[in-house]
């Protein structure tokens, strides 16, 4: 039996499809290798890492088979009949299938004075929030058709995105970011991030963070309002970026098809950050990560990237591989992206920027067709290319050259940003003309953590999430690329622990017989008596004791090196006299004692 190397151990057993026959034939072949390899390997301390591993995979399928009970809920996709293909069913069709207020999450909203328009939802996926880039503000609990606030800020506006619940959002503006509440009020102007084109937002940390034009990564703390570090790419203006819920690890990407991962820990030697992947051949339009379990072990996160070469990649974050490449030319270039709670892939783009492809299970399998196709409502139709010279006139185009009058085609749905809606079926769409809501069954997780996350949580339980959330945040100087490496004794400090211990062996004692050659051993000198009291007093205390026991030890010191020179003295007169020598006689009354 070939020996397989223990590091690609997780990497060999991949997720697996089928029965339960094959599930159990893939349980038995793991527990085989892991055997084999903990009776081959030869360092000790490699059999027990693996011994732990197998311990830990065997406690994650214990606690799985325990949450399916008290999970009940099961998640429900699109199932066609015979030759039908998904891919092919469309809104009005799917809206028709369903009851009355599953209904209510297809519809569109037209605001094509003040788009293309950015979006967010927040945590528990209740509240809906709009940005149109010509000022338009818009926050509403969706669910309930509830508007929060709606305002104009008068200038242009590149992204929106809700902080840790739905009382706070920042709004990139022109210049600056600014932070307001759910009622449209001006909270805060943080002036340390200039000229941003994306945010994001660490739940979990508390850090909003920022990169626009010139290229700066910038975290915040919401918190406490201080600013936390400032990280230069040195790779030009960067509007693409996301991040890794496992570690908090923010991913940048560039316009020269690079992928870097970042920390507000990384050094000024890490000029590339962390890590620094070429994804593609061209620039990169989006990224976004997503979480899938392999039925086996647990949750792992991908990378899905999309760029302007026409290609989706999939990448593996644990190894920096490509898992699944898609080539969307023929669809059209993907100019954004976003990945569902249930590993579901959203791409906006097409051939004319109005077509969403949604992909079901394409992260660990490779799918020819998408699943479910959206195009978006025509607000007029386009004008032709080979008109140069028009006219618009009353909506009507006209060809000076030729004479002819034909119908104007204004496009005003282009793509802007797709996003899943969390714990929920949805698929929200910003565009040139407004927002769209799809229904895509499948997509969100049916089985949410009111700890983490509640969509029906009350005003109490708001408040108290919000306390909880600040007492248990985690300082930014957790955020590492392996976790593992948590709760460990560092590097730095082992490596100082082993400097000490080296100079204490070369300056320690000389133990055993006395070498002559070597020179005497210096000793520890004895403290006095009197220094030992006048250690006991107060340093910033001056006290009549204190200073008759200075005024002692001064004494005591000048007759100690009295004593000192007569012995110096007698011991060189006894050296002279020995040699035959005559002695001084001034020398013997410096020698007298007193």
């Amino acid at each position: 039996m070939k020996q397989i190397k223990p590091a690609l151990i997780l990497m060999d057993l991949g997720p697996r499809a089928g029965g339960p026959i094959q599930k159990n034939l893939a349980a038995r072949e793991k527990k085989l290798r892991y055997t084999y390899l903990q009776k081959t390997a030869k360092d000790k301390r490699l059999r027990d890492k693996l011994k732990k591993q197998r311990q830990h995979e065997l406690k994650l399928e214990h606690d799985q088979k325990m949450m399916s009970i008290v999970q009940p809920e099961e998640v429900g996709y699109l199932q066609q009949e015979g030759h039908e293909r998904t891919e092919k069913f469309r809104q009005s069709s799917i809206k028709e299938a369903l009851d009355i207020n599953a209904a209510r999450k297809r519809f569109d909203l037209k605001l094509h004075e003040y788009g293309p328009y950015s979006l967010d939802y927040s945590r528990n996926g209740r509240y809906l929030l709009l940005g149109g880039s010509r000022g338009h503000i818009f926050m509403t609990d969706w669910l309930d058709s509830k508007p929060m606030c709606e305002f104009q800020v008068n200038q242009s506006v590149r992204d929106v995105h809700f902080l840790h619940n739905e009382n706070l959002f920042a709004v990139a503006q022109k210049k600056y970011v600014y932070l307001y509440d759910n009622q449209g009020i001006e909270v805060q102007i943080l002036k340390d991030m200039i000229d941003v084109s994306t945010l994001d937002f660490l739940p979990y940390h508390l850090l909003l963070t920022s990169i626009g034009t010139a290229g700066v990564l910038t975290y915040q703390d919401v918190s406490t309002g201080s600013l936390v570090a400032r990280l230069k790419t040195r790779a030009g203006p960067c509007s693409v970026m996301c991040h890794n819920e496992f570690n908090g690890i923010s991913i940048l990407g560039h316009g020269n098809g690079v992928v870097t991962l970042w920390s507000p820990n990384c050094r000024e030697s890490q000029k590339n950050g962390l890590v620094s992947m070429k994804c593609h051949y061209g620039a990169v339009s989006d990224a976004s990560v997503g979480y899938v379990s392999d039925g086996m072990t647990g949750v792992y996160p991908y990378l899905v990237t999309t760029g302007i070469d026409g290609l989706m990649k999939v990448w593996d974050l644990r190894m920096y591989e490509t898992v699944q490449t898609y080539n969307l030319y023929s669809r059209g270039n993907g100019t954004c992206i976003d990945v569902s709670q249930k590993g579901m892939i959203a791409v906006g783009g097409g051939r004319n920027g109005d077509k969403v492809l949604i992909y079901k299970d394409a992260i660990t399998q490779h799918k020819s067709n998408p699943h479910l196709t959206h195009q978006l409502d025509a607000i007029s139709s386009r004008v032709s290319s080979n008109i140069k010279k028009t006219l618009s006139l009353n909506g009507r185009a006209h060809n000076s050259s030729t004479g002819h009058t034909q119908q104007a085609q204004t496009n005003y749905g282009s793509i802007r940003k797709v996003k899943f809606c969390p714990y929920d079926d949805a698929l929200g769409i910003g565009h040139g003309a407004g927002f769209s809501s799809i229904i895509v069954p499948g997509s969100g997780e049916p089985n949410y953590d009111s700890m983490e996350a509640d969509p029906f949580e009350t005003k109490k339980r708001r408040r108290e999430g919000e306390v909880k959330a600040h007492l248990d945040k985690l300082p930014a100087s957790m955020i590492t690329l392996d976790v593992d490496q948590l709760g460990r004794v560092s590097e730095r400090h082992q490596d100082r622990v082993k400097n000490l211990q080296e100079l204490k062996q070369k300056f320690a004692e000389p133990k055993g017989e006395y070498d002559p050659s070597q020179g005497t051993p210096k000793k520890a000198k004895k403290k006095s008596k009197l220094q030992i009291k006048l250690a006991k007093q107060q340093k910033n205390v001056i006290s009549r004791e204190k200073i008759q026991l200075q005024h002692q030890l001064a004494k005591e010191k000048q007759e100690k090196a009295r004593k000192r020179k007569l012995q110096e003295l007698r011991r060189r007169n006894q050296q002279i006299e020995d040699n035959g020598g005559k002695v001084d006689p001034l020398e013997r009354f410096m020698m007298k004692d007193e």
